[in-house]
């Protein structure tokens, strides 16, 4: 429980840095905070190559953007993503979880 707790921070955390960047940060760096925002679930399996393809920037403004926002690598960041995109939808990971394990309980019966 506390680790969810501590990656549910994380995630507050990480919106509001995206939210202050997009009122502060150069243009460019916008689009990439703003795509991130709306698109957080489906940027955390991306690649930087495939967020700047999306964002129409260069590969070096979206790591440069990852290091302002705090991140010492895009894989930290993609980390933070993911752990962001798993607290938000833990009712979605806990059925799948609860679906699987009576499946496997199924599955033994056999």
């Amino acid at each position: 429980m506390q680790n969810y707790r501590n990656a549910t921070q994380c995630s507050v955390e990480l919106f509001s840095k995206l939210r202050k960047a997009v009122d502060n940060f150069p243009k460019q760096q916008k689009k990439v905070c703003e795509f991130i925002l709306e698109n957080y679930q489906q940027a955390s399996f991306m690649t930087v190559q495939s967020i700047s393809e999306n964002t129409r920037v260069s590969t070096a403004t979206v790591i440069r953007t990852v290091n302002k926002l705090g991140y010492p690598s895009f894989v930290s960041f993609q980390k933070q993503l993911h752990e962001l995109m798993i607290s938000t939808n833990a009712s979605v990971w806990w059925s799948l979880e609860k679906s699987l394990s009576i499946s496997r309980d199924e599955s033994s019966i056999f």
